[in-house]
């Protein structure tokens, strides 16, 4: 991971992710406990809905079984039986008494329910009609006469639900003509009222109809249109069972629950609005979200702080120390706030400083000393690399691979004869070539897994051209320890030989790594009088300019590969004299 370009593994996002392991539990658990209690309530709902509309049917068909069995106990009335069979045995008087009591039983047939609109005798003997509210009146036509098997049929003209049973039974005896027929007369309008006193809800009602659809009773909210869609066909609950359900209507939602009794051949339907009577639910659900929304804010806030407060300090303290270790001795942090933060600060940019006097004191004037100096950094060798070169070997022994064993061994005594056979400060071109070259087999076995080299050959007419010692070796090393980096597989570095023009050979190193940056490697080619800090890239070219007075000879720039192009240019003095 590069410190300051992501956030993983970092104190801050631990810290995070501790506090939402902590807390997404809890919401999860809050969350379950709420649908679950939401879920509860509305099937407590529902089922209540079903007890009312259950309890009404049932209550609506006890009536009408109670009113089935006073109709067939009047069809045995002696009087109404004597008018209808006899009438000639009576004189007027007598027929006048048993018309009254006729009546009268009549009336109490109707009095006995209050869905009751009238109750009627057909008697074709008389050619009368004996009726509970109106006496006597005349006998017209023969639509009496019309029975069904259904309990109740619709009387459109009326609009009136009517009971209507012929004497004698037809079951019971067959003949074309009643003697006399009995009509009982329900009320629409009363059932209308009834069902309208179960509207205990707003926006709410009850749809009463039969499954013939030959008549319908509503009442509530969109009583009509309601009527109608319930009604349909597009949905009708069967009779005898209970089914709650949804409907849309005016892009309202309704929950529906229904009943249905095989005795009568209709079915129930109430409806309630979702909005009415889940009104105090969906207080309780904006409580939710508005809970969720305030603890995503609690945990965004608490995380912007967190951030805010300690990773981006923390972040540039790091980000400092790694620019301390890349040569930048001039860093100097700057804390407003008086916290931990500051005192860490103070202590780093006097660390800086004292560093800063010791470069100055011992490693700066040392290197600045032009050949002593530059044969001292000549003659360094980096302690790392013969730890991994005695580790590679370790492990190619433990591995028992011989041969590579023996090629390693070769570059690596290549490599050091170079180093330490003498103290020169020049070296023809073609010995520089093949250190580098040795160095990069040594690395190459390093990270055979990782990377590929392609190494050109140096043209011959450049071998013994005398050039600074260690100035090729080093830029391969950069492109292994930087542009490698990050390179878990397919690294691919180049070395190549080129002349862009006459009296200039140059080098080139390009790798196709991701991790280093023209304007970076700028910064570290770039020398402010007075730096105290350097790095093996500016050593090559200070000793450069010191031997051909002139620049730029080390330039930088981004490869085709992807990655960081070096080019080293070295004036060859014989073909300048001779152009």
């Amino acid at each position: 991971m590069v410190l300051g370009k992501g956030l993983k593994n970092t104190i801050f996002s631990r810290i995070v992710a501790v506090f939402l392991i902590a807390i997404i539990p809890l919401y999860l658990l809050g969350m379950s406990l709420y649908n679950w209690g939401l879920n509860a309530i509305q099937r407590e709902i529902q089922n209540t809905l079903n007890s009312q509309v259950t309890f009404y049917l049932n209550d609506f068909e006890s009536d009408i079984r109670r009113t089935q069995d006073l109709l067939y106990d009047t069809l045995n009335d002696e009087d109404l039986n004597q008018l209808a069979i006899l009438p000639d045995s009576m004189d007027n008087y007598q027929m006048s008494k048993a018309i009254l009591r006729v009546q009268n039983r009549l009336d109490a047939l109707k009095n006995s329910s209050s869905l009751i609109d009238d109750v009627k005798a057909y008697i074709p003997a008389l050619d009368r009609i004996v009726s509970a509210n109106e006496a006597l009146l005349p006998l017209n036509g023969t639509a009496y006469k019309t029975t069904t098997e259904r309990v109740l049929n619709y009387d459109e003209a009326n609009r009136q639900l009517v009971m209507r049973q012929s004497y004698p039974l037809k079951d019971t005896i067959e003949q074309l003509d009643p003697q006399f027929v009995i009509d009982i007369s329900f009320s629409m309008s009363r059932i209308e009222q009834n069902l309208a006193q179960l509207n205990y809800y707003e926006d709410s009602g009850l749809v009463l109809y039969d499954r013939a659809q030959t008549y319908t009773i509503a009442s509530g909210a969109e009583s009509g249109p309601m009527a109608e869609r319930l009604s349909g066909t597009e949905w009708k609950p069967a009779a005898g069972d209970a089914n709650p359900g949804n409907v849309t209507m005016n892009d309202r939602r309704y929950i529906t629950v229904s009943a249905g009794s095989e005795f009568l051949d209709v079915a129930l339907v109430k409806y309630v609005s979702f909005r009415t009577i889940f009104a105090n639910l969906t207080v309780y659900s904006w409580m939710f979200w508005l809970f969720s929304g305030i603890s995503l804010a609690a945990i965004l806030l608490i995380g912007a702080f967190t951030y805010r407060k300690i990773h981006r300090p923390m972040l540039k303290l790091i980000n400092s120390f790694r620019k301390l270790e890349q040569g930048y001795f001039h860093v100097e942090i700057q804390h407003r706030a008086n916290d931990e933060f500051k005192y860490l600060y103070l202590k780093f940019n006097s660390m800086t400083e004292n560093i800063r006097l010791l470069i100055d004191q011992v490693y700066n004037q040392k290197i600045l000393a032009q050949r002593s100096e530059l044969r001292q950094l000549q003659a360094q060798i980096n302690p790392h690399f013969l730890y991994n070169s005695f580790f590679i070997l370790k492990t190619m022994a433990r591995n028992e691979e011989f041969e590579r064993i023996e090629s390693f061994t070769d570059h690596l005594g290549e490599y050091f004869r170079f180093i330490t056979r003498n103290d020169a400060d020049e070296v023809p071109l073609t010995d520089e070539v093949e250190h580098a070259r040795a160095y990069a087999n040594i690395q190459l076995m390093r990270f055979y897994h990782r990377v590929e080299l392609s190494f050109g050959d140096l043209p011959r007419r450049y071998a013994g051209t005398i050039v600074p010692r260690l100035i090729v070796q080093p830029l391969i090393e950069n492109a292994f320890e930087h542009g490698m980096k990050r390179k878990k597989q397919g690294g691919l570095i180049a070395v190549r030989f080129e002349q862009t023009q006459p009296g200039r050979l140059t080098i080139v190193v390009e790798d196709n790594g991701d991790d280093a940056e023209p304007e970076k490697l700028a910064r570290l080619l770039s020398m402010n009088e007075g730096q105290t800090e350097t790095t093996a890239l500016v050593n090559i070219k200070r000793r450069l300019e010191i031997k051909y007075e002139s620049a730029p000879l080390l330039t930088a720039d981004r490869s085709e590969l992807g990655g960081l192009r070096i080019s080293l240019h070295i004036p060859i003095l014989d073909e300048v004299d001779h152009v």
